[in-house]
């Protein structure tokens, strides 16, 4: 078997001639040295074809980088025993977004969803030596755009109009690509192109596993079970039929059994029996014990040929939505997680991506991040659906560390289109996903997506278009639930959130579901505003402040160190924000007498707002299980 990471050193260029404003550098055009995983725009600006996209107002200068066409490329050698083997492939976990692959010239494959992996049989093209890769990514903006024009008369376009401070038509919804990548009321608009996840080229006479599922039935008293049994649901891809045997190990137990592949995709399932199991718990609640399984394929001889480890924690997870009565009598329901029969209370925080560019999302900033969220002693974080399904360092840390993870769908803010194609890419889309992150125990909840359902029953309520627009979120929704729940049965799949999980119910409701609570930043209310609201879970709520001096320092010319000067205002993407900040901090506090000093202040004024909400909920305990702030 051959298995070649094409990780590492890559050439890139702009392909074509540039379009709109983009500078007429002949440079450009030329080969560039690039590294995968990575992207055009941290690249251009390592080269210094670019200054810092977050310095100042440069931005601004940066959006010709998303109307062109890029090209990557780089050769790989083969020997002549590799294009006998029966399977050769090559495998991209994500392209970004909008892309076309060719080997020696030929198309192999293609992708229109930069959350997915894609598989390309390169059989009969794969030749002897030396080889060319190329990856061409089209525009992600002129795409969205094409086919936010194109079904105008059926969605909106999902655009903002805060993403560079000035309106500039996206098409966001329209595409399958992260969606902040577009700008948020947080953050810059710098759609990226290019191979934003590993790659490498696979060759074998074997089949691929292609993922695990585990199923667990836990025999005794919760929390305290004497047997733990496991099934597994194995996915294997043959490129032609064969005999052989597959094997499941843990710890000191295995399982062997004969089997005949036919060519294609075929689930194998299996058994272990765990006795007196070590549970995984949840951060605070007791220990993160984990047990490696591991999936291997043997062929006829005995030669193992495909083989895929994977790590599991044994616990049982409920999300707990059972009818009850608010304190004045009205109809509710409890909305909590219970983890190995036990109520758990989450403490915790949104999470959006770490960094604009993947290429800067290194292992130690996610342990840095996650780490420095159990020191504050949380135990819950939610990635939240405007961004990214987070790499497997996330996941692989959440389970080391025991913070439960909300998972949201990459869906936020928006109507998404119920096209035959778009509905396709996204079941697509979540089967790959839940299966490739199935067998981490700190995933307790599968979530639609962001706001979504507030979109539809809040901000379109009083237009002609409500039930049509109704019948599309409907239509999507019911799609992914309907792919998700038949992927996995072990976890909730939860409309939206907020909501309360029903498509004609009221997504604000406190007395049940979960809510985002924004009264008091966007509605300008007083921090008391928070001891009115007796919600059942809160998984948004926060008040913004500044950076400490040095962050801002590191973005912002010393001249416009200024709360109302343009750069700053320019970073503040949230409508009033910076006035919100300064008239809040009149209001609670003395207004400071130099910048850093405001700056420092502003985060007081902030904790003070947190404090508020967080120790109010938490006093409401039964009744209200669970507070995520915004935003890690």
């Amino acid at each position: 078997m051959l298995q070649l990471s094409l990780d590492g050193p890559w050439q890139f260029r702009l392909a074509g001639k540039p379009q709109g404003d983009a500078p007429r550098d002949a440079s450009l055009t030329r080969w560039m040295p690039g590294i995968v995983p990575g992207t055009v725009h941290h690249h251009l600006h390592l080269l210094g074809k670019i200054p810092d996209p977050f310095y100042g107002r440069n931005e601004l200068q940066m959006q010709w980088i998303d109307q062109q066409d890029w090209e990557w490329m780089r050769s790989l050698d083969v020997s002549s025993e590799t294009i006998e083997m029966a399977r050769q492939e090559l495998i991209f976990d994500g392209l970004d977004t909008i892309a076309t692959i060719f080997l020696n010239g030929h198309p192999v494959g293609g992708s229109v969803n930069m959350f997915r992996q894609v598989v390309c049989d390169v059989r009969g093209i794969l030749k002897a030596g030396k080889n060319e890769l190329r990856v061409l990514f089209a525009s992600p903006t002129v795409y969205a755009r094409n086919q936010a024009e194109a079904g105008r008369h059926r969605v909106a376009d999902g655009d903002w109009k805060w993403q560079t401070g000035e309106v500039r038509k996206t098409g966001r919804a329209w595409i399958r690509k992260v969606q902040c990548h577009f700008g948020w009321d947080w953050g810059l608009y710098l759609a990226t192109s290019g191979i934003w996840q590993s790659c490498r080229l696979e060759c074998s006479q074997g089949p691929r596993i292609t993922s695990m599922k585990v199923h667990q039935h836990h025999e005794g008293l919760p929390g305290k079970p004497h047997q733990v049994v496991l099934g597994f649901v194995v996915g294997v891809m043959a490129a032609k039929p064969a005999s052989g045997s597959f094997i499941v190990r843990c710890g000191n137990q295995s399982v062997r059994a004969a089997t005949n592949l036919s060519a294609g995709g075929s689930s194998l399932k299996a058994q272990i029996a765990i006795a007196n199991p070590k549970l995984w718990w949840p951060a605070g609640e007791g220990t993160q014990s984990l047990y490696i399984i591991t999936v291997e394929w043997a062929d006829a001889d005995g030669n193992i040929q495909a083989t895929l480890n994977r790590r599991v924690g044994l616990r049982t997870v409920e999300l707990v939505t059972e009818p009850d009565l608010s304190p004045e009598g009205q109809p509710a329901k409890s909305f909590y997680f219970r983890v190995n029969g036990r109520a758990i209370f989450a403490k915790g925080a949104n999470w959006i991506p770490a960094d604009q560019f993947v290429d800067r999302c290194t292992p130690s900033v996610y342990r840095h991040l996650l780490g420095g969220m159990v020191e504050a002693n949380m135990n819950m974080v939610r990635v939240w659906g405007g961004g990214w399904y987070e790499q497997d360092i996330f996941y692989d840390l959440c389970d080391e560390l025991g913070l439960m993870v909300w998972q949201d769908f990459m869906m936020a803010c928006a109507l998404y289109p119920d096209t035959p194609d778009f509905i396709a890419e996204l079941s697509a889309e979540a089967k790959y996903q839940v299966r490739r992150l199935h067998s981490h125990p700190s995933i307790v909840l599968w979530n639609g997506d962001n706001e979504d359902a507030e979109a539809v029953w809040r901000w379109w309520k009083d237009s002609p278009d409500f039930n049509k627009n109704v019948e599309i979120y409907k239509k999507v929704m019911t799609a992914l639930k309907k792919t998700v729940e038949a992927e996995d049965d072990t976890r909730r799949f939860w409309l939206s959130s907020p909501s309360n999980d029903d498509f004609n119910g009221d997504c604000t409701n406190p007395n049940q579901g979960d809510v985002h609570y924004w009264t008091v930043w966007h509605g300008k209310q007083p921090f008391s505003n928070y001891h009115t609201v007796r919600p059942r879970f809160v998984s948004e709520f926060g008040f913004q402040s500044f950076p400490e001096p040095r962050t801002i320092r590191a973005v912002v010319p010393v001249e416009e160190l200024n709360p109302s000067s343009r750069v700053m205002e320019h970073h503040q993407r949230s409508p009033e924000g910076n006035m919100l900040i300064t008239n809040t901090m009149a209001r609670e506090m003395r207004i400071p007498k130099d910048f850093d000093t405001f700056c420092w202040v502003s985060q007081i004024n902030q904790a003070m707002a947190i404090r508020t909400a967080v120790e109010h909920w938490r006093r409401l305990r039964p009744w209200c299980m669970g507070t995520l702030f915004w935003q890690i």
